[in-house]
């Protein structure tokens, strides 16, 4: 489409006479549309996209530079423009091409064949202008889309940002952010979507996966890098897949891995995908480029957010471990005091007036001493384990046990401590055999779980045990008959330094069913409390009999 600005009727026919000369037209076809003025130019050119003005610069309401200026800044570098007049004027030409002309003829010398040649020159000129603008115009939007992504740490807001700009970016229907659970598997984490479009998290909810062909290609192809399907309908896709990319109303689709460092290595992260729902779509290579280029400052981003997680991470479990510390020097401080104040009274009583007492007395004394130094020992060998489990450093240690002989001696164990006037109801049923365990850690799970039924049940209530066994795994049940936990307390019996709110003057540090949860996920068994208060509380614990290597908690 051609526009020519020229007062003169004459000249104006003889342009026109020049476009349509069939010797020069073979690589165009012109529609011309003619203006007499300014005025006139300005008010066509509001009607429709001209790609070439012949532009006359002696014009009776405006010389050609004020038109040029104007020209340029409704158009940019879209038209070529070429200024022609009846004088050649250097100056005229040097101000006409600085102000955007592509070039400055004489009407005098002016040929059919330099008219032509002068139009192939300035389309070209255009071209290659429009592609530096377009260029220029995808760095700008690029970095400032870059900043936008990488200006947050939060890892939702960065792929919310992310495919909110690059769907604007490249004109797209929908942008999607996939996550990489599995070597077939997808989550969808977010999306943008054009209104008037299914939303992918809306019709994958609420399973996010989405098993696929696609996500074993991305997996396999970080070399190759961008995945483009112009046509879906015949892409070699899984049929579940096809279902759900029509269920979209995807036609085209752009798919490139998100990758990111670790440990030294580039790994598949998830997926970045771009989905064209109106019709078939080929994007060019300035658009394939945009989507690598944000790419890779998406997973920048989304390293940086990790890190930053990791990090948060490992300082809240800095701080915890400081408040554990803190907690252990209260719980120690406090738990040593009765103790130790009861030994040195006993021993101070012994050591004055011990020949003088009678034998009963010195033996109930002596007890006190070696009760109160086994309490002092269990209280470290509690420390000393919960330390260890904080630091994962508990190892498990698996050997073939005999569950019920392993029982029986735990309450022969414990029926002879002199404070114990409990009775022990055990009962056993099923197939217990074949069990592989640690017998240690089995001793912490169990020892403490007997020991609390003992300490909060009144006397001589019995202690009932209940083993059952299957090919799977045993069951272990201890209750008790005792004060029972509020309900209030349940949720919190399992952390560590946690004790019920009715314990009263009962002695203890809060960590024995902390220690036996530890031990028993070690296990990679489960344990579970049922209580009534004032009744009973009742501690479940199941082992599977085969520990399988790599599943510990």
């Amino acid at each position: 489409m051609v526009l020519i600005v020229d007062d003169c009727e004459e000249d104006r026919e003889v342009y026109c006479r020049y476009l349509r000369a069939s010797t020069y037209c073979r690589d165009y076809r012109y529609q011309v549309v003619t203006a007499e003025s300014a005025e006139e130019g300005f008010k066509v050119c509001h009607q429709q996209q001209f790609d070439l003005v012949l532009l006359d610069y002696d014009l009776p309401d405006a010389n050609g530079l004020e038109f040029l200026s104007q020209w340029q800044s409704l158009h940019g570098p879209a038209c070529a423009v070429i200024m022609l007049t009846a004088y050649g004027n250097e100056a005229v030409a040097v101000k006409a091409l600085r102000q955007g002309a592509q070039d400055y003829l004489v009407k005098q010398s002016l040929t059919p064949e330099s008219l032509h040649h002068a139009i192939q020159i300035a389309f070209e000129q255009v071209q290659l202008r429009l592609q530096l603008y377009q260029s220029q115009e995808r760095q700008r939007l690029i970095a400032t889309s870059a900043l936008r992504i990488r200006d947050s740490l939060d890892l939702d807001q960065i792929l919310a940002t992310s495919v909110s700009e690059i769907r604007q970016l490249l004109k797209s229907d929908r942008v999607v952010v996939y996550r990489l659970l599995t070597d077939t598997a997808l989550q969808v984490l977010a999306e943008s979507v054009a209104p008037g479009f299914p939303a992918a998290l809306e019709i994958v909810s609420p399973q996010p996966l989405w098993p696929t062909a696609l996500a074993q290609h991305l997996q396999q192809r970080p070399a190759q890098g961008l995945l483009e399907i112009q046509d879906v309908s015949t892409a070699p896709l899984d049929p579940e897949e096809q279902d759900l990319l029509a269920v979209l109303q995807v036609q085209s689709l752009l798919g490139l891995p998100i990758q990111v460092e670790k440990a030294g290595q580039s790994q598949v992260w998830g997926t970045l995908m771009v989905h064209q729902c109106q019709s078939q779509r080929s994007w060019s290579d300035p658009e394939k480029k945009v989507l690598e280029e944000l790419c890779v400052h998406l997973a920048i981003a989304i390293q940086q957010s990790e890190l930053l997680t990791q990090t948060q991470c490992a300082l809240l479990k800095e701080q915890e471990l400081n408040q554990f510390k803190s907690h252990i020097v209260a719980t120690v401080s406090h738990e040593y005091r009765t103790p130790i104040t009861s030994i040195l009274a006993s021993a101070a009583t012994l050591e004055r007036h011990g020949p003088r007492l009678e034998v009963s007395k010195q033996q109930r004394l002596l007890h006190l001493i070696m009760q109160q130094a086994r309490h002092l020992r269990q209280l470290v060998d509690d420390m000393l384990v919960v330390n260890q489990v904080e630091l994962g450093q508990i190892q498990f240690k698996p050997f073939p046990i005999d569950l019920e002989h392993f029982l029986r001696s735990l309450i022969e164990e414990y029926s002879m401590l002199a404070e114990v006037s409990h009775g022990f109801d055990l009962e056993i049923q099923g197939d217990c055999s074949h069990f592989w365990g640690d017998i240690g850690l089995l001793k912490q799970i169990f020892g403490n779980i007997i020991s609390n039924a003992l300490k909060y049940s009144n006397q001589p209530s019995p202690v009932q045990i209940r083993m059952g066994g299957d090919e799977i795994g045993v069951t272990i049940q201890v209750r008790d008959q005792g004060i029972g936990i509020p309900p209030v307390d349940l949720a919190q019996v399992f952390q560590s330094f946690s004790r019920g709110s009715n314990v009263d003057s009962i002695p203890g540090t809060g960590l024995g069913l902390s220690i036996a949860k530890a031990c028993t996920a070690l296990h990679q068994g489960t344990i579970a409390l049922d209580s009534e208060l004032g009744h009973y509380t009742a501690v479940t614990v199941w082992l599977p009999k085969q520990h399988r290597p790599g599943l510990a908690a």
